[in-house]
């Protein structure tokens, strides 16, 4: 629309006719200006936008078929501009967002004092349209410059105070190789120059917008060409006037500076060489700063080559004091005496985010210099493994020892700290000493059991034994494992040796009263365990948990709580078992077990602590709780349930004041509309108006109706009944035979109709209602046909009404059984039959659905309780 012209033409799109006229009359009153034009629905508000010039659309939100946010998406989608002001009954915020995030200009709801309201409207178009004339007379202002901007001859671009590129010529695309759709609104000009470059034109770019003066104008940078290459190239920049806006020329200058480049490349072996080496290798200056870094020795440090050479010192990278003041020491050694210095070393690296490794260094002086070449080894995960292996041997509360075979008799490498304390020694002085000097007594028998570990090389378990140590008589358990070489050779074993002292004297003192203790704790009902709390393992259990579980008794005794904690629940569970280790807690409720035969059951727990010679345990009752807990899920579904059927009411409840607030909202317009021409005496539209009211209140009436029908549907019922389909197939055809006759339908009916358990009158209101949607909608068909029929698939018996009218688009299959909804707009009823059929089938425990395409007929599906 031009900028000149001064009315303003609008396009008001609602399905409500006394609306469309109450808005046209109150508009084109306010200002001699408006010129508005009306339509019913969305579709004839796209046709009439077609045709004509319109500055402004108003749209409702609730219309039949295509509603106001896909009608402004349907706009946006076609590349209309029109200004969109949304302006409906529906007040949700979530509306409102929805339309000004798919481009719509403004948001009004209607209600309230209808001067007010329209004052307000009126306001809203004249402020929205304004600022679509401006931006279009800008955008004319934009193009003219853009012409001079394309035609230069040179390479140009526009780069925001943000550095986006935001325009870039035809010779800028030859030059870089990328398209607008690539560069324009899409990448950062630091983007497409090379590293070393960034910071000063990073500095030159706020110095410009700062102090445009003292900015240099000119000067050459290294760009990135989209093949990847390095272009030199000259720039020449200022600032558009009044903006914060950078106008940049730009001239390739490489081939100028190719021969620059050649003289560079004398040293491309020596770079080969240093590079392919998959090692981390660097050549190191005498003061300590990178000359030179291969692309391995960036990696592991964190940083580019670029960041690293002659800009950073190796110092930089040692994690602790001690290894920094060793390295400079050597590094020293290095330049003043080679030959003494060593050449292998480790020390604790740091990289550039702080994450620390172990490196193994071999160095060397590079010859007739005083640099040195570094390369590195990562031993970061050996040194951790050692690590692991020691702190694992060192925390571990049992005895653990390996044994070297390459002495006959066996010689100890390592144990740890509990073993060596158990015989009153060190570990140290274990270390280096054979099997036979230190067990002279049991040598033997030890040395023979290494013998059968080393032969078949296999884990073997002693059996439980008697020994003698500073403690006095223990009883241990001793494991061990064969430890191979590469070649699968045994050259070592791996033992354990695990006291149990303590559990077999509990056994021990246990058996003395198991007979009294035995009879209650096998003939209790609740499970019963018994848990170590040193070992986490059970050490009691009785039959009840046994028969709980499906695990028998000795299975039990080998088994701990975790074992019966379903894996994905043990983390949560771990810390609640803590806890009753400690007597902080005593009572676990709704705890998952897992039986042997995989079936999760839920028991409550009662724990409580014991003390039974000096040592503690946890003991618990168990009540499986899972029926229980099965009831209790039920009342929650049954909840859940009650509370869809809550939304669905309160669906239902919007729905209808909606629906009754456009016939109310269209009263009270004419009626403000016959006040204002009785006082100023002008009678000729008052019948008009009279007539529209009338509609109005008639509209009113019917939806009234048909909801208090809806409502009574499922209370007011006829006891269900054993009825056959046919009957009331026979009786529907009944009811409507003089409408099928007077349109010339013919109706086809299946025989041998299943038996249905159903209230025989609201079934057969449900087959009138589909008999008569067949006539009314049957178009323009010679010979108008329905068929009633059913058939068995996987949803078991469906019963269908066939037509071949003019069919429903898929879009609104869902949408016809909402209540009030009219698929034709124009056609008398309120649109709330099918809401009503819906709500018949659904009590009757059926599903309802439609199967239909525009212009290939309708197929009306539903299920019923088939006997």
């Amino acid at each position: 629309m031009s900028g000149e012209q001064k009315g303003i033409r609008i396009l008001h799109v609602d399905d409500e006719s006394s609306f469309l006229t109450l808005t046209k009359s109150f508009l084109e009153r306010g200002d001699a200006g408006f010129h508005v034009d009306s339509a019913t629905s969305a579709e004839e508000g796209i046709m009439l936008l077609k045709s004509g010039n319109y500055d402004l659309v108003i749209s409702d939100y609730r219309m039949p078929g295509m509603d106001g946010l896909k009608f402004l998406e349907r706009l946006r989608q076609d590349g209309e501009t029109v200004p969109f002001i949304m302006f409906t009954g529906k007040g949700r915020e979530e509306v409102a967002i929805e339309a000004l995030n798919k481009g719509a200009n403004h948001y009004m709801q209607k209600g309230g004092d209808l001067k007010s309201l329209y004052g307000t409207l009126a306001h809203a178009i004249k402020e929205v349209v304004a600022k679509k004339r401006a931006e279009e007379a800008l955008q004319k202002s934009e193009e003219m410059y853009r012409t001079l901007f394309e035609n230069t001859g040179t390479a140009m671009m526009i780069v925001e105070e943000d550095m986006v590129i935001s325009h870039i010529n035809d010779e800028m695309v030859n030059m870089s190789g990328y398209s607008k759709d690539e560069i324009e609104g899409r990448v950062k000009w630091p983007e497409l120059v090379m590293q070393d470059d960034r910071e000063r034109m990073l500095k030159y770019h706020r110095l410009r917008r700062s102090d445009q003066e003292v900015a240099p104008k000119s000067y050459e940078f290294r760009f990135i060409h989209k093949q990847g290459d390095a272009r030199d190239a000259s720039l020449t920049v200022t600032i558009l006037p009044g903006t914060k806006k950078s106008v940049i020329s730009i001239k390739d200058i490489t081939e100028k500076k190719r021969m620059e480049d050649e003289l560079r490349r004398s040293g491309t072996l020596y770079r080969t060489f240093f590079e392919v080496t998959n090692a981390p290798t660097v050549v190191l200056n005498e003061d300590g700063t990178f000359y030179r870094v291969n692309k391995e020795g960036a990696k592991i440090s964190g940083f580019t080559k670029e960041e690293l050479e002659g800009k950073k010192s190796w110092t930089e990278f040692i994690a602790n004091a001690e290894d920094l003041e060793r390295m400079k020491n050597i590094h020293r050694l290095r330049r003043d005496n080679p030959d003494n210095a060593p050449m292998h070393y480790e020390f604790l690296f740091r990289d550039r985010y702080g994450n620390l490794r172990n490196i193994y260094v071999a160095a060397a002086l590079i010859p007739e210099t005083k640099k040195s070449v570094v390369s590195f080894m990562d031993i970061t995960e050996r040194k951790q493994m050692e690590q692991e292996i020691q702190s694992i041997l060192e925390s571990v509360p049992t005895g653990m020892f390996f044994i070297d075979f390459k002495d006959p008799d066996g010689r100890f490498v390592r144990v740890n700290k509990a073993l060596a304390e158990r015989y009153g020694m060190k570990p140290e002085e274990f270390k280096g000493k054979t099997t036979r000097q230190l067990f002279p007594n049991d040598a033997d028998n030890y040395i023979k059991s290494d013998r059968r570990v080393q032969k078949s090389g296999k884990p073997r378990i002693e059996k439980i034994r008697k020994i003698t140590t500073l403690e006095g008589v223990r009883w241990v358990r001793l494991d061990k494992v064969p430890v191979k070489d590469a070649d699968g050779k045994v050259i070592g074993i791996i033992g354990s040796e695990v006291d149990i002292t303590e559990r077999k004297q509990m056994e021990d003192q246990l058996k003395e009263s198991e007979l009294k203790f035995r009879t209650i704790f096998d003939r209790a009902v609740d499970g019963i365990l018994v848990v170590d709390t040193d070992t986490k393992r059970f050490i009691m259990a009785n039959e009840a948990i046994s028969r709980m579980l499906g695990y028998t008794l000795e299975e039990l005794l080998n088994m701990g709580p975790m074992d019966v904690i379903p894996k994905e629940q043990q983390p949560q569970r771990r810390e609640e078992l803590e806890k009753a280790f400690t007597g902080e807690i005593k009572g676990m409720p709704n705890i998952p077990f897992e039986r042997k035969d995989g079936r999760v059951i839920y028991v409550n727990i009662n724990a409580g602590l014991m003390k039974f010679h000096a040592k503690t345990y946890l003991a618990g009752i168990i009540r499986n709780i899972t029926e229980q807990k099965r009831a209790d899920e039920e009342r929650e579904r049954l909840l859940s349930e009650l509370e869809a059927k809550n939304t669905e009411l309160e669906r239902f409840t919007y729905t209808v004041s909606h629906d009754l607030s456009s016939p109310l909202f269209a009263i009270r317009g004419f009626t403000s509309l016959m006040r204002e021409d009785l006082e100023q005496s002008e009678t000729e539209n008052l019948n008009s108006h009279l007539e529209r009211i009338e509609t109005a209140a008639v509209k009113m009436e019917h939806f009234l109706r048909d909801t208090l029908q809806l409502s009574r549907i499922g209370r007011v019922t006829n006891p269900p009944e054993d009825v056959p389909f046919g009957e009331i197939v026979e009786d529907a055809l009944e009811q409507t035979s003089g409408e099928l006759k007077a349109n010339n339908v013919a109706v086809s009916i299946a025989e041998d109709f299943p038996t249905v358990h159903v209230d025989l009158v609201r079934i057969a209101e449900v087959l009138v209602n589909f008999i008569t949607n067949s006539i009314k909608y049957r178009g323009d068909q010679p010979q108008p046909k329905i068929e009633i029929g059913y058939r068995v698939d996987d949803k078991g018996t469906v019963f269908f009404v066939k037509d071949n009218g003019i069919g429903i688009d898929k879009s609104a299959h869902e949408k016809v059984f909402e209540l009030f909804y009219r698929v034709d707009t124009g056609g008398e009823g309120t649109g709330a039959g099918l809401a009503i059929v819906k709500r018949i089938v659904e009590v009757h425990g059926g599903r309802i659905w439609i199967e239909s395409e525009t212009g290939k007929g309708c197929t009306v599906c539903f299920t019923l309780p088939v006997r």
